[in-house]
């Protein structure tokens, strides 16, 4: 029962018990009702009244349900413990027994004819009727039950308000969340606050069974009212939190950098055929058009226009509108052109427009929102913050569509689809699906390429090509942009007024409907009067632009001041490889670097001031006007340097254009390594310390994580494409030294507390550890070489192998970036004999059988789930040849840790178990010949066939005994054969791979314990493998196995019952000679 329903419940106790003690008591004191009207002005068919309300809200069968077990019946607030409310229940009961006998008395006393009773003769009536040692009893009870309401009432009070405190301190935790709502919650804190002193309630909570204090239904009712606007800021915070999971840094950055259209223009899309999709259309609506015609620019119009809004209200009718937008942003990030990302956005969009359907379609996240799970970060848990997979946003977004309890329907705007990163014909089949929903419909944007083209272009009363349409518009723009500037109207002959009108027809026809053509020839118009141009000499500026826009892109780049040259091709380089638009900032340091070449290793680790910073930036915004042109631009919403269009960067990446910049830079120009200098040089000179908030995250066996991280991280991955891409020995070694340069920074900023660094284990930080760590994470091996090979004390401040550290997660759990093989192999082969053992000080930690190898596939197999997004984390690595990489140094197949007594399967059962279970998503990946490479690997390592189980408990290896690695297969043997003929051919492909592999590796061993019988038993008895049975049976044959033709007796698939799991591991292992883990004394049953 939630307490504000056990309030109303003990609020009509409370009244009841009040006026019946009152009505047969025999004392003078007066009652007054809510009315006004006192007690002893009462008739007897208004007592008869409310004893009959009385026993129907006390005998309301609802109350009982809700109070029984205790648990929340839908309101937010935690459910008061359930002895208060078996106890509510059961007061609630008794005063009905007591109602319901003087209700019997009161029904007596009516009189048909309908004339009154007086109060006094009510009294002596019901002393009368119930006798008086039941009226001495009644009044006895309900003292009682004054009293236990009181003792009950304030416990669950008191309980409320350590659960509303939590929460109160919660929600102000998290402000940024609440944004207006924060004042409304203070002002409630503060009510909140005064009625629990004025209620005593403290009192209560020390001594809730002697408690003297009598709550009135006034109190009661108070505090119900409090409750209430609580439980709805609680539903408010709950729902932000959800909805704030969705959201992600760049989200709303293309939608504020697209310009606004300018005024009056697109009119006629409310006069046209998309007017009436608007109102009454479904499914697709294409805008297309060439680049630079104003796609992006007219989505966000109707996406934003309130005609737009009213239009579609009709077609939403009767139910409630919802418009969702999302913008493709192909020099964006990975958000930005992902369709993680669209899917986030229109989420977003929909939550924030309509909380209410989030605890429908979203029922475990709002749990954990109302748990305060988005305080505490668990592993494998529903968190509320936590990172949605691509699978659960589609599961949601469909079920937002389809449920019946929301009464939606859906718009989306969706721009940029030709800058889409991924398979453009999967998403048009994607989105058509998604607008069959009768609810949903989308209008979307494109170039006229072929796969949109097929997709969206069948029907021309859904499609519109900008260019054939914007002619007026840009007419009216040109004509504006002219217009507005003071000179224009200076000379105002005839012959003058005709010459200009020619002006503007001639930008308008030229255009040829591409506004980015427009807009940058009227620029240079606009230059031309500023610098007191005649009509004459406007006429010849426009006949020196040329029509087209790569051919005037290249005529503004030729316009730059020569001396500008180099910084104008450095500053496009670094914007064309950047992997997202960099900071204000960092374009600041990358001028220096280019006057300075040592500036980024010789400037001091000393932050700059605010006042200094935005001086810098307002000064780099010049800078890359006059180098660029206007082709480069910085928002100012975000500090961040952008192309002016995607088509700008498309030109300079022309083979033409980037022969252009090269001739321009220095030829040891290196851009990578140019950008990774100036974010050293931006760490060097940026405060990172914040008093509550860590910079750097030390969380468990080598995993860093925090803002600095970050920064350092991205760093790095600019170094390291910088050391790759260095041809020579001194730009190498230049990359090096700036490498060095940034263990030096990072160690003074961690010794000097600049850095400030959180620990789980509260351990002292090294900041040249911290540095290693991260190093050892990256495509860096080269440089860790070159250091390993002048000190072998590299790695000497490690509390455990490097290996951990190789090994640790540097993206977030479902984007991890997989270990880089190089690094692994340099460190395995100074490291190795590390691989299978737990060093002491971590199982002292808690995490025994935590050894590198291990800890490996614990992240990126066993955690991965073909469900969710995190099955990349295995994909890679199997592409990578990492887990071969591993065996390849002694890695123990057979190996399992400690206190994992769930996981019965060994590394390698696990890993057989893969391509049974997860078979599908293997062949979305394409991952069958790396699977099938993997598993060679695997099997050199001579792993156990057997069970896989490794618990000593005979339960378990009995319940694993039918499980074993090798009969995983088998198993499939005899299941019924796939439906879908592209896929069973590959699914007969990758078994007859995987069973070749099997049986070769079964015949190598001097004793295979069975297994090559169970095998062949397996495959004579299956229907599931046609034409590859005979070639397996052929394959057993050359190995002396075949005994001539079927044979006379059946094994079942199972192993030998007697038969123990040393024994088994023993047998089908075989001798290991040389190995590592055999010459330790290990075993693999642990």
């Amino acid at each position: 029962m939630d307490p504000i329903s056990a309030l109303g419940v003990a609020s009509g106790v409370v009244t009841f018990v009040d006026f019946t003690t009152r009505l047969i008591s025999t004392s003078k004191l007066i009652y007054q009702s809510k009315d006004g009207t006192s007690i002893e002005n009462l008739q007897l068919e208004e007592i008869y009244t409310k004893f009959r309300d009385f026993s129907a809200n006390l005998g309301d069968p609802k109350v009982p349900e809700s109070i029984s077990d205790g648990k929340p019946q839908g309101s937010s607030f935690q459910s008061q413990p359930p002895e208060d409310a078996r106890a509510l229940r059961q007061l609630a009961l008794s005063c009905k027994e007591d109602c319901d006998k003087i209700l019997h008395v009161l029904q007596s006393l009516r009189v048909p004819n309908g004339r009154r009773r007086a109060i006094k003769s009510v009294k002596v009536a019901l002393k009368t009727g119930l006798g008086k040692d039941k009226i001495a009893t009644i009044e006895t009870r309900l003292d009682r039950v004054q009293r236990l309401m009181s003792m009950h009432v304030g416990s669950i009070i008191s309980y409320q308000m350590t659960q509303l405190s939590y929460m109160v301190e919660s929600m102000s935790n998290n402000r940024q969340i609440l944004g207006p709502q924060q004042s409304t919650l203070d002002s409630m804190c503060i009510d909140l606050a005064k009625l629990k002193l004025d209620s005593n309630f403290e009192a209560m909570e020390n001594d809730a069974s002697t408690t003297e204090t009598r709550f009135s239904s006034e109190q009661l009712t108070k505090l119900t009212d409090l409750l209430s606007k609580l439980a709805w800021a609680e539903e408010y915070m709950q729902a932000k939190i959800v909805t704030s999971s969705l959201n992600y840094d760049s989200r709303p950055i293309r939608h504020h950098a697209i310009p606004e259209a300018h005024r009056e223009t697109f009119q006629w899309a409310f006069n046209s055929t998309l007017s009436n999709w608007l109102s009454e259309g479904s499914g697709i609506f294409w805008v297309s058009g060439k680049a630079g015609s104003g796609k992006s620019t007219f989505i966000k119009f109707l996406a934003d226009h309130r005609s737009t809004r009213e239009l579609l209200k009709d077609w939403a009718h009767p139910r409630e509108l919802v418009i969702a937008s999302h913008y493709f942003w192909s020099a964006g990030t990975t958000m930005q052109n992902s369709y993680q990302g669209l899917l986030q956005s229109l989420l977003f969009d929909i939550f924030a427009s309509y909380p209410a359907c989030i605890p429908v379609v979203c029922p475990d996240r709002w749990a954990a929102a109302k748990r305060g799970d988005w305080i505490t970060q668990q592993d494998n848990l529903i968190n509320s913050t936590s990172q949605w997979t691509i699978k659960e946003l589609s599961d949601t977004l469909r079920a937002v569509a389809a449920s019946e309890n929301i009464p939606l329907r859906f718009c989306f705007f969706i721009d940029g689809l030709d800058e889409y990163d991924n398979d453009q014909t999967e998403l048009c089949a994607v989105l058509r699906a998604m607008s069959l929903s009768p609810s949903i419909k989308i209008c979307l944007s494109s170039r006229p390429w072929v796969v949109f083209e097929d997709s969206f272009g069948a029907s021309t009363a859904q499609k519109v090509y900008m260019q054939d349409l914007t002619e007026s518009d840009i007419r009216k723009f040109a004509q504006d942009q002219l217009e507005t500037h003071p000179r224009w109207k200076l000379e105002s002959t005839e012959l003058d007024k005709k010459t200009k009108t020619s002006l503007v027809e001639q930008v308008t026809r030229r255009a040829e409907g591409v506004f980015l053509w427009a807009f940058l020839v009227t620029r240079s118009l606009r230059e031309g009067l500023s610098n007191d141009d005649t009509i004459t000499d406007m006429q010849k500026r426009l006949d020196r632009l040329p029509v087209g826009l790569e051919q005037l892109f290249k005529h503004i780049l030729d316009s730059v001041d020569i001396i500008y040259h180099p910084k104008m091709a450095g500053a496009l380089e670094v914007a064309i490889h950047a992997f997202q638009p960099l900071p204000l900032d960092i374009y600041w340091h990358l001028e220096k670097n280019f006057e300075e070449h040592d500036y980024a290793i010789l400037c001091p680790v000393d932050a700059v001031s605010n006042l200094e910073t935005e001086r810098r930036r307002e000064q780099c915004r010049r800078r890359i006007n006059a180098r660029t042109k206007g082709l480069l631009e910085t928002r100012y919403y975000h500090n961040r340097v952008e192309f002016l269009h995607r088509t700008v960067r498309d030109f300079l990446l022309t083979r033409d254009m980037s022969n252009y910049l090269a001739s321009k830079l220095p030829a040891n120009f290196n851009v990578f390594h140019s950008i990774a200098k100036a974010l050293l040089a931006h760490l060097k000179t940026t405060s990172h310390y914040h008093a509550e908030i860590a910079a750097v995250f030390r969380r468990q066996i080598g995993e860093n994580t925090g803002s600095f991280i970050d920064q350092l991280n991205d760093a790095l991955i600019y170094a390291a494409e910088g050391l790759e891409t260095s041809l020579d020995p001194e730009s190498r070694g230049s990359v090096e030294q700036t490498l060095d340069e940034y263990e030096r920074a990072v160690a003074e900023l961690v010794e000097s507390s600049q850095v400030k660094v959180m620990s789980i284990f509260r351990e002292p930080c090294d900041g040249k550890v911290l540095f290693r760590e991260q190093v050892v994470r990256h495509e860096l091996a080269p440089y860790v070489r070159l250091k390993l090979q002048s000190s072998g004390e590299y790695f000497a401040g490690f509390e455990i192998s490097p290996l951990y550290s190789a090994i640790a997660p540097l993206g977030g759990w479902w984007d991890r970036i997989p270990p880089s093989v190089e690094m692994l192999k340099l460190l395995l082969s100074r490291h190795d004999e590390e691989l299978n053992y737990t060093p002491t000080c971590l199982s002292e930690k808690g995490f025994p059988g935590y050894s590198p190898w291990f800890y490996f596939t614990e992240l990126y197999m066993y955690r991965s789930d073909p469900r969710k997004d995190n099955w990349s984390n295995f994909a890679n690595v199997v592409q990578n040849r990492t887990f071969g990489v591993f065996l390849s140094h002694g890695a123990d197949p057979d190996s399992m840790p400690s206190g994992r007594s769930m996981r019965v399967k060994t590394i390698f059962a696990r890993f057989l178990e893969v391509w049974s279970q997860d078979r599908h998503q293997l062949y979305i990946s394409g991952l069958e010949e790396s699977y099938l490479t993997t598993l060679d690997a695997f099997l050199r390592a001579r792993p156990c066939l057997a069970s896989g189980i490794t618990s000593t408990s005979p339960k378990i290896v009995e319940m694993g005994v039918n499980r074993s690695a090798i009969l995983d297969v088998c198993h499939w043997l005899s299941a019924r054969p796939e439906t879908t003929p592209a896929t069973r051919c590959r699914t007969l492909d990758l078994v007859s791979g995987i069973l070749q592999r099997i049986i070769k590796h079964c015949m190598n061993l001097d004793d295979d314990g069975g297994f090559l019988d169970i095998i062949e038993s397996a495959i004579s008895d299956s229907d599931t493998i046609d034409y590859y049975q005979d070639q397996l049976l052929q394959l057993i044959r050359a190995g002396g196995r075949w005994n001539g033709g079927p044979r006379a007796r059946k094994r079942r698939l199972s192993l030998p019952t007697k038969q123990t799991p040393a024994n088994n591991s023993a047998s089908a292992r075989g001798p290991r000679e040389g190995s590592k883990r055999q010459n330790r004394g290990s075993s693999s049953w642990h």
